[in-house]
């Protein structure tokens, strides 16, 4: 059971390098130190090409030696990484496991390779158990990875995985001879398939906070959703291997269109998780396949063919994410809606022009049904999820006086770039608000480590809350709630077409207690200094829906200054300024929260409502400050 154990611990070290490397570049990178964007396209070009050196590395240092060192260099790097606190050496240790995690592949599987082509299939069920074990190790830490908890649970994790790993590396060559001509090898262009469905698995199918927006259920139940899928896609995999006849290309046709139709569009509810379930058995069985599909080969060509056809397929995993997140700073010409279902015909492609290449190259491809055992164990995991899960209800309001406040979040990062939940959730805490207003809120972006900051911060400060998406499903604003929130409603700003980065404002109507309810608009405007004309249909329609009713507060970062026009349409409209209104002193700058030098985030109110106490959080938690006051009748 060697190789598929080490495949999977090296398909978990390899996504978590993968989803650290992404973060380090979109956020440190690209956020804090302002990169610009053509720059950082050619540093993650320049990172993902060094993978098609891996052929060179194996002919140097010796396929079998190859494989000890680049298995070894990537597990010292994910343990080493797991320690540091500086981002720069973050970033180098993350390029480094990235690339050592782009040459281990090929030079591991051409070495299983040369001791039995039946070792094909298990390094298919091993990706696969990588996959579910990376989202089930998420899913026990609340969707946020390893790297970013704090506390030595995850340390000794990561220990013990760096543990088993060289322990599974030892193993697979003591005491084996080594083998100078393989006895088969995969169909290489099929590897081709693996890039394309890593990016559909992290982006869609493994992304826990995703399926939870998507299905509309409770993380637990979503979490436990995606590993059942996973379970059954593995067995439906190995199933398909088992059929001793090639499959036809109308088959695997039914199978690509299938595949694109779940990743077009967004499903929802019932059919959302209808849609991971056929999407990941369709998945699971192409990395069985591709894995199994073997014929042979000179171990030349066998090892320049595996190394180009994964790195190309790494490659455009790097083309699809990139332009997926990019698409939100520069036009691009591909919709963003299409990158997955692109990835999915890409997926399917090489295995409509090459067959299975089953019957035409027979090989006794041998299955080994125990690596289930653990896919399956997997599943007792969610258990943890749910006896720590809080089934969070409401408390009675007592009607005013009630505390609220507005907190931009910067998707979780503090001013360094480090992933900092906890310390966000302290400057909450510390103001003790009834209602709470969030922006750039990041509910399984890849580029912020596919972590739920809402339903984090909605259990760790146990309260319930309302969401609005906005950037797209999982970015966006969001209401946290300890009195009762009777309705909502979240509503796209009507110039949207005119701007890269989507907005909209989301309404909340709270019981305040005693007969009396609150309005709460919550909204985050578009960026930039000097496009006010593009800020001021923005707070139109937040005026057009407002329509003038009493009790309601607006509360956001409107990344706009107290004079400028879109701003003036507000207090013309009565809306007043609680920093003035409370008579607050100093500048009321909010932003940047390292250098602060303009006054951004707001709560405004309607006349009938006073307000005190109002405060700014100066914390570097994250790159805005908070802003909190106290609403009185």
């Amino acid at each position: 059971m060697t190789p598929p154990l080490l495949v999977a611990l090296t398909t978990m070290f390899g996504l978590q390098m993968l989803r650290l490397l992404i973060t380090d570049l979109a956020v440190y990178l690209r956020q804090i130190k302002e990169v610009d964007i053509a720059l950082l396209g050619l540093i993650s070009l320049s990172v993902f090409l060094t993978g098609f050196l891996a052929p060179i590395i194996a002919r140097v240092l010796s396929r079998r030696n190859a494989v000890i060192v680049t298995g070894a260099g990537l597990a010292l790097a994910r343990v080493v990484e797991q320690f540091v606190s500086s981002a720069p050496v973050d970033l180098a240790l993350t390029i480094a496991g990235t690339i050592l995690f782009l040459w281990f592949i090929p030079v591991l599987v051409s070495e299983l390779e040369d001791e039995d082509a039946g070792h094909a299939g298990s390094v298919g069920i091993g990706l696969l158990l990588g996959i579910s074990g990376d989202t089930a190790v998420k899913g026990v830490f609340d969707t946020v990875d390893l790297s970013w908890v704090q506390g030595s649970s995850a340390d000794i994790v990561v220990g013990g995985m760096t543990l088993a790993f060289c322990g599974l590396l030892w193993r697979l060559f003591d005491g084996r001879p080594g083998h100078e001509n393989g006895k088969a090898a995969f169909q290489p262009a099929l590897l081709l398939a693996i890039g394309p469905l890593l990016v559909i698995e992290l982006m869609l199918f493994q992304n826990i906070g995703q399926q939870t927006v998507l299905t509309g259920w409770p993380q637990p139940a979503a979490y436990t959703l995606i590993l059942a899928a996973n379970l059954a896609g593995a067995v439906a995999g190995m199933v398909s291997v088992k059929i001793e006849q090639n499959v036809a290309w109308p088959t695997v046709a039914v199978a690509g269109i299938v595949l694109i139709l779940v990743t077009i569009g967004e499903w929802s509810g019932i059919w959302a998780a209808i849609a991971l379930l056929a999407g990941q058995l369709i998945a699971s069985a192409v990395f069985v396949r591709v894995a199994a599909s073997a014929r042979g080969s000179s171990r030349a060509a066998r090892s320049v063919g595996e190394a180009v056809w994964f790195n190309l397929g790494m490659l455009l995993f790097l083309i699809f994410v990139f332009a997926y997140y990019a698409s939100y700073d520069a036009n691009l010409p591909i919709p963003r809606g299409a990158i997955l279902p692109i990835a999915a015909g890409i997926a399917t492609l090489p295995l409509l022009m090459g067959g299975f290449a089953y019957a035409r190259s027979p090989v006794a491809v041998r299955i080994r049904w125990t690596p289930v055992v653990p896919l399956a164990l997997l599943l007792l995991l969610p258990a943890v999820q749910f006896v720590t899960w809080v089934d969070l209800k409401p408390t009675a309001g007592a009607g005013l006086p009630i505390r609220v406040m507005s907190y931009n979040l910067h998707q979780g990062f503090d001013v360094n770039g480090t992933l900092g939940l906890e310390a966000l959730a302290q400057v909450i805490e510390n103001q003790n608000p009834s209602i709470v207003a969030l922006q750039e809120v990041s509910r399984g972006w890849v580029i912020d480590g596919s972590v739920d900051m809402l339903v984090w911060m909605s259990q760790r400060l146990e309260m319930p809350y309302a969401w609005g998406p906005a950037g797209d499903s999982v970015w966006g604003n969001a209401v946290l709630s300890r009195l009762p929130i009777i309705n909502s409603s979240n509503e796209f700003m009507p110039n949207n077409d005119d701007i890269l980065l989507n907005r909209a404002f989301l309404t909340v109507t709270v019981d305040l207690g005693g007969g009396k309810t609150l309005d709460v608009i919550a909204t985050h405007l578009h960026a930039g200094n000097e496009d006010s004309d593009l800020r001021v249909p923005q707070t139109e329609a937040i005026l057009t829906h407002w329509s003038g009713g009493a009790n309601t507060v607006v509360m956001g970062d409107l990344n706009a200054h107290a004079e400028h026009p879109e701003m003036l349409s507000l207090f013309d409209s009565g809306f007043v300024d609680a920093f003035v209104a409370s008579g607050s002193s100093g500048s009321g700058f909010t932003s940047e929260a390292d250098t602060p030098w303009q006054r951004i985030d707001y709560i405004l109110t309607t006349p009938d409502l006073s307000v005190r106490e109002f405060e700014i959080s100066e914390s570097l938690a994250s790159d805005h400050f908070a802003v909190s006051t106290t609403l009185y009748k």
